[in-house]
């Protein structure tokens, strides 16, 4: 992101327009402060360093002893984040408190629904209940269940940096992305930060011009707001393939950053705060369920491991002969790399187990 620096003391970046955005340091000076908020104070010079109860009782009017309690609440007991649905002058925000380092994020956005019908969440939950745990195409169709994307994917990131796309619910139900793979360069150090820095990052209008904001202090990390725009790579990327609208929902494998549900249409689209958040708990427990079945076949792997060891020391120290004891044991050693079958060629011999070429092939080779 570019700066552009407004004065001796002050610093502006672009941030997306969907919502507004006020940091505050430990004495809740105001330090940053976004272009939306600063139109109701006419400059930003009169609200920055200032103390955010004293400056902000004309915008959250009653709201506002609501919004200190719930700050309040929040330091005391140690949490680091806190929604909190309230009415602005008769608009129904959801404003949102979270402790980033030595600040603290007051961010709100307008409530598009009311609530989210109860079938709805029933259709959910059946869906992820009947969800195998290794079956990221069901996850993508549970996830635009909500949100009516033209498209859903499941983007894996290898430990090489190289990313594919491995599941994938499109709209129309043909066929989009899934088998795609990206290099590295799409996915750099400085864009999995962005994308492994919060749960979810969220762009509902690509066109949008953005908004500016201000701030004082170098060390706050606007990253850290989800108003942060995407990456200026994969902005790029979308425009190109004319998506209006995306989501990026972050998977985490042992608290490892593994991928990324992501979420394309078309279309400008607003997608309330409810709605991500029942996406993200979606993709939570689809994700749990994913590591714990990992964890079992890592077990089961392990145990494997050690009997297939086992056998193979004992039928070493009774044949002496490192090639009768691998054919002893050929049933082990296929499970044990999860193959099909397993062929040993030995002296003009061809023993087989399971799925493997025919004999003829073997002394053509």
């Amino acid at each position: 992101m570019n700066h552009t620096i407004q004065s001796s003391n002050q610093t502006a970046i672009k941030l997306q327009s969907f919502g507004k955005l006020v940091i505050l340091d430990r004495h809740f000076t105001i330090v940053g402060v976004t272009e939306s908020v600063v139109k109701e104070h006419y400059t930003s010079e009169a609200l920055l360093g200032t103390h955010f109860f004293h400056s902000f009782g004309h915008i959250f009017s009653e709201a506002l002893l609501k919004v200190r309690n719930a700050v309040m609440e929040l330091l005391e007991n140690g949490q680091s984040r806190h929604i909190l649905p309230i009415k602005i002058k008769n608009d129904r925000v959801y404003v949102k408190l979270r402790r980033h380092d030595e600040y603290l994020y007051i961010e709100w956005e307008q409530q598009h629904k009311k609530y989210i019908p109860a079938k709805k969440i029933n259709e959910l939950n059946f869906l992820l209940d009947t969800i195998q745990p290794n079956n990221w195409n069901r996850v993508c169709s549970a996830i635009n269940k909500i949100l009516n994307y033209d498209l859903v994917f499941v983007l894996q990131i290898q430990e090489t940096g190289y990313s594919s796309v491995i599941a994938e619910h499109t709209a129309n139900g043909r066929s989009s992305f899934k088998g795609k793979e990206f290099s590295k360069d799409f996915m750099p150090e400085e864009v999995l930060s962005y994308y492994r820095g919060y749960s979810y990052r969220y762009a509902p209008n690509m066109d949008d011009q953005g908004q500016e904001f201000y701030y004082k202090d170098e060390s706050i990390d606007p990253l850290s707001s989800l108003l942060s725009p995407l990456p200026e790579l994969h902005q790029l990327f979308l425009k190109e393939i004319n998506v209006q609208s995306a989501l990026f929902f972050r998977i985490c494998i042992d608290d490892d950053f593994w991928g990324l549900v992501v979420a394309q249409h078309n279309e400008k689209r607003v997608v309330d705060l409810q709605q991500r958040k029942l996406c993200t708990f979606a993709i939570q427990a689809a994700t749990s369920k994913y590591e714990s079945h990992v964890k079992q076949n890592l077990l089961e792997r392990t145990e494997l491991l050690k009997l297939a060891e086992e056998e193979l020391k004992k039928s070493l120290s009774e044949n002496k002969m490192v090639n009768c004891a691998l054919i002893q044991h050929m049933d082990i050693l296929t499970q044990l790399v999860d193959a099909d079958g397993l062929a040993i060629f030995n002296q003009g011999d061809v023993f087989s187990y399971g799925q493997s070429p025919p004999k003829a092939q073997f002394y053509e080779l």
